[in-house]
């Protein structure tokens, strides 16, 4: 939903929330989340049209093609933190950091890595970009795109899940259901065609993206109904745990 109301916020609101209800909070990065990016930047097409006209329109093409097909887009929104001294250009190999390799007529070769996939791991596409910012002369990681998560070159090496080696469900009842899995993204010369390229070689419009458009609200907006509902969770826990132990009668506790 691209919200034009309060009535739209509030709607959205509640859905977001009976979403994370289901995983009590414990799941950040579900589809709801960059989804919230997507309709940010679809909301303002003229943003990313700064770059060429294209860029706004694959914007727009792109988010009705998720909506339209109910797919999870994840994301991976920070270069590996190697050096933190120089800019990415700087670093000995050029790239560590994920950049334009090649460019060609019908789309880009990229190479390099980035982090940190959240989801990404059983989701449908990966939207990849830079939140942190960069420094003149790193032009050729100033990139925004999307790419299939099947996409020849493409590698991912998760983190292993929480629930691996648990003995019962009973003892483990939250990581063995809501195990939230990151990856290291890896782009072994990956193909991506211009209709999935949104910023392309531009610092400025790599960062106007996220605060000139709606996304980075909408995006954290769905963090931040999901923390109510964890909080809810954690404060639930807690008294149960008082309530058990029979030290809910001591007035300290009661505090």
């Amino acid at each position: 939903m691209i919200p034009k109301s309060r009535e739209d916020l509030r709607e959205r609101r509640e859905a977001i929330s009976k979403w994370s209800q289901a995983t009590y909070g414990m799941v950040g990065r579900s589809p709801d989340h960059v989804a919230g990016f997507l309709a940010g930047f679809a909301s303002m097409p003229e943003v990313f049209a700064r770059g060429g006209e294209r860029f706004g329109e694959n914007v727009v093409n792109f988010y009705k093609h998720v909506r339209d097909t109910d797919a999870y887009v994840s994301y991976v929104i920070i270069p590996p933190q190697i050096d933190r001294s120089k800019a990415a250009h700087e670093l000995e190999e050029k790239y560590l950091a994920t950049g334009v390799y090649e460019e060609r007529d019908d789309g880009i070769i990229v190479r390099g890595s980035h982090m940190l996939g959240t989801g990404a791991a059983v989701s449908n596409y990966l939207f990849v970009s830079v939140i942190t910012p960069l420094r003149p002369g790193d032009e050729d990681h100033a990139l925004s795109f999307v790419v299939p998560l099947d996409a020849p070159g493409l590698k991912l090496y998760t983190r292993p899940s929480f629930a691996v080696g648990k003995p019962s469900v009973y003892d483990y009842p939250l990581s063995t259901r809501y195990d939230e899995s990151d990856a290291l993204i890896v782009f072994d010369d990956v193909f991506i065609p211009w209709e999935h390229v949104f910023v392309y070689k531009d610092i400025k419009l790599l960062q106007a993206q996220f605060h000139e458009t709606p996304a980075h609200r909408l995006g954290n907006n769905q963090a931040q109904t999901r923390f109510v509902n964890k909080l809810k969770f954690v404060i639930g826990l807690a008294r149960k745990i008082a309530e058990a132990n029979g030290v809910d009668k001591i007035p300290p506790v009661q505090e």
